[in-house]
C-alpha cells in the first residue's frame, strides 16, 4: 500500500469526493491545515499505486494529474 499527501481546498472535501475516493479503494484523512494557507488542507491518500494514479489523474474529482510526477518516483 502506497500513500501520498496532497493539498485540498477544505470546501472541496465533501461527500462526493469522499465517495469517489471510497469507490476507488482509497483510504483518506485530513491531516490538518496546509502551509499554503487560504483554506488549503493536507489530505493523506492510501491505496495501491494503480488506484492512486487513477484518482490523482481524474479531472473532475481528483488533482488532474498535477502531482503524479512529483510523487510517483518515490513509490
Amino acid at each position: 500500500m502506497k500513500k501520498i499527501e496532497l493539498p485540498i481546498q477544505i470546501w472541496d472535501y465533501d461527500n462526493e469526493i469522499k465517495d469517489f475516493l471510497e469507490k476507488n479503494n482509497i483510504k483518506n484523512k485530513i491531516l490538518g491545515e496546509s502551509s499554503l494557507g487560504g483554506g488549503n488542507y493536507t489530505i493523506e491518500l492510501k491505496g495501491i499505486l494503480e488506484d492512486l494514479k487513477k484518482v490523482i489523474d481524474d479531472g473532475d474529482y481528483g488533482w488532474d494529474g498535477d502531482y503524479e510526477e512529483e510523487w510517483i518516483k518515490d513509490c
